[in-house]
């Protein structure tokens, strides 16, 4: 036996504890239930007794109100007669002291009021409580508890009592009116100034239950003692029986088992049928298992060898197998590793996407474009590379074609877009490709994508050379004439005011002779710089060539046009330090309004140009609006 199994309870054991243990919780039980149950029948009886008293005692006060009081006062002032006999109470609580002579019980009876004639009848603070609660209360009749006194429990009934009546207060009304007799004998302070319709007693009744309960006590440890006796005999012959016909057949049957399990030899022995239908299909379910496991045995030793025999030519043909498959494998890290060569001398970034869009391999430019490394793989997603991160709808168009991709939706085929590291440290203009994996289905997508970072910057030189001014880097004359144009569309269409400012510097000659051409050009940056400054954010300034500017912006009226070119007089006016030397010049300026002076960029030119040879000619440093006849 295993130290396992020697913890563990017998059957018969845990079996007894538990009839045991049922046993005597039933006797307890009964005992409670019958000594509950012999309490409540005292309670019961209490109930009905004081039921008794109060009907009887009811009865007696409705004679002696309705019978004797009613024609009785004036043979009770004639004669002199002593007035207690009229009281109901004084009549019951006679008979109540009579009674008490005649019984060994100690019930208690009281018809109890507030401030009554007789003290004995004197309301106790319960009784007192009661009968102010039933003043309060109309639907208030009866009251009954059980409570203690003198630490015995008695069954406490109290009673609506009286109610005062108009004929009461003939006894208890104001003194003047009671008979003189009644006063004589009870006094003028207690029993009088009774209101009608209001309770002025209670009956009170205590009935004894200290013996009903200790008989049901005593017949509870009767009961208990009987029932512990015929328990213990019933157990002891249930004990006797189901060890001789259950727990002795179970130990045989376990010890022969035990044998077997220690002796496979004895595999094949079987037991002699006991008495008792279950025990009896029970060893000979036993014995035919072990007769069929000693055959199973027998078929199992010459299974065994034939089994052997075949694994090891299974052994044989899986080792042949093992080294085909190592050959395989060989082959394929191989072809593994030429493939991982090509991709890591390719200068484009190539990455390995699954089906949900994550990175699953890269080449060396990915991983040095996109700063990625080994851990990365199957947890970072191609989104986390896509786009600017100030332009989150650019991220997400390309992510969404990206998802077109994988859900079967065609390819991508060199298209541009902007590419981050995965930190979000380095980002770049890229050109990229993708193309879904198809094996039985989309498996997944190939992306590739170069930097085109150099391009671009190429392409913006390029776009600089074409539209801006190389030396003050404002738009050229080509930028210019396109802005305009635009502009003047739309005000066409708007009904907007335009102002076109045509600058030609005083003097510029002069720097170039004095100063030298590096002077010069430093202070046509200058010129350009303030021109800015004088400018609004939706103004245009532009160089034309050499010396010459021109300026177009929206206004209000011509009086916004007149503040923005005199801005522009004093700015330029202002000295600036070319070199060693301080030098000023001056700035003449030509103004044509559209559409007063005309409708078409064309002939605003021409008349911004007349309005400032105009300006030049007359004395320089000054604007000129173009005042001929507006075009049609």
């Amino acid at each position: 036996m295993t130290p396992r199994l020697r913890k563990r309870w017998r059957l018969s054991t845990l079996s007894n504890i538990t009839l045991l243990a049922l046993y005597l919780t039933g006797a307890v039980a009964l005992v409670l239930l019958v000594n509950i149950n012999s309490r409540h029948q005292a309670l019961r009886d209490a109930e009905r007794y004081a039921s008794l008293i109060l009907d009887r005692n009811i009865v007696t006060h409705s004679f002696f109100k309705n019978v004797l009081k009613t024609g009785l006062y004036e043979m009770f002032e004639e004669h002199s007669l002593s007035p207690e006999w009229l009281s109901a109470n004084f009549a019951i609580s006679n008979a109540v002291k009579d009674y008490d002579l005649f019984t060994q019980e100690d019930i208690y009876y009281k018809e109890s009021a507030i401030n009554a004639r007789n003290p004995a009848h004197e309301a106790n603070p319960l009784e007192r409580d009661f009968i102010e609660r039933l003043n309060l209360d109309p639907n208030l009749k009866t009251e009954s508890a059980i409570r203690d006194y003198d630490g015995k429990p008695f069954f406490t009934v109290l009673h609506r009592g009286q109610v005062a009546k108009n004929e009461c207060l003939l006894c208890h009304g104001k003194p003047e009116e009671v008979p003189t007799a009644i006063i004589a004998h009870y006094g003028s302070e207690r029993g009088l100034f009774m209101q009608p319709g209001r309770t002025i007693s209670a009956l009170s009744i205590r009935i004894p239950l200290a013996i009903a309960y200790q008989e049901a006590n005593q017949f509870s440890f009767k009961l208990s003692a009987f029932l512990l006796i015929l328990l213990l005999v019933i157990f002891l012959l249930q004990y006797a029986v189901t060890r001789q016909l259950l727990f002795a057949p179970i130990s045989t049957l376990h010890q022969e088992a035990q044998a077997i399990a220690h002796d496979p030899v004895r595999l094949g022995n079987t037991l002699p049928l006991p008495w008792g239908r279950e025990f009896y299909q029970l060893v000979e379910a036993f014995n035919t298992m072990s007769l069929n496991l000693r055959e199973h045995t027998d078929m199992q030793e010459q299974i065994i060898g034939v089994r052997t025999t075949e694994l090891e030519e299974a052994n044989q043909t899986l080792r042949h197998d093992i080294e085909k498959r190592k050959k395989i494998e060989s082959s394929l890290e191989q072809l593994r590793q030429r493939n991982e060569m090509i991709l890591n001398t390719a200068s484009e970034g190539i990455l390995g996407l699954d089906i949900e869009g994550r990175i699953t391999f890269f080449n060396h430019a990915a991983s040095s474009l996109l700063e990625l490394r080994h851990e990365h793989i199957g947890r970072i997603n191609i989104q986390g590379c896509l786009g600017r991160r100030d332009s989150l709808q650019e991220d997400h168009d390309t992510a969404e074609r990206i998802k077109a991709v994988l859900s079967g939706g065609g390819k991508i085929i060199k298209q541009e877009g902007y590419l981050s590291s995965i930190d979000g440290q380095r980002g770049f203009p890229a050109e990229f490709s993708c193309a879904p994996i198809a094996a039985n289905g989309i498996t997944g997508a190939v992306f590739s994508f170069s930097d085109i970072s150099e391009r671009k910057r190429t392409e913006n030189e390029i776009q600089n050379l074409a539209f801006y001014d190389q030396l003050t880097q404002l738009p050229n004359r080509t930028l210019f004439y396109d802005r305009i144009n635009q502009r003047v569309a739309q005000a066409e269409r708007d009904k907007d005011s335009l102002a076109l400012m045509f600058l030609d510097l005083d003097d510029f000659k002069m720097v170039n002779d004095t100063l030298g051409h590096a002077a010069g050009d430093d202070f046509l940056k200058m010129v350009a710089r303030r021109l800015q400054e004088g400018s609004r954010q939706a103004d245009t300034v532009a160089r034309l060539g050499g010396d010459e500017f021109v300026w177009f912006g929206e206004i209000d009226d011509e009086e916004d046009a007149r503040l923005i070119a005199q801005k522009f007089l004093d700015g330029i006016s202002r000295p600036v330090r070319l070199g060693e030397h301080n030098f000023s010049s001056t700035v003449s300026i030509g103004i044509a309004l559209f559409p007063e002076s005309a409708r078409t960029v064309a002939n605003l030119m021409k008349c911004a140009d007349a309005a400032m040879y105009s300006a030049k000619q007359k004395h320089k440093n000054a604007f000129e609006f173009y005042r001929a006849a507006k075009e049609s």
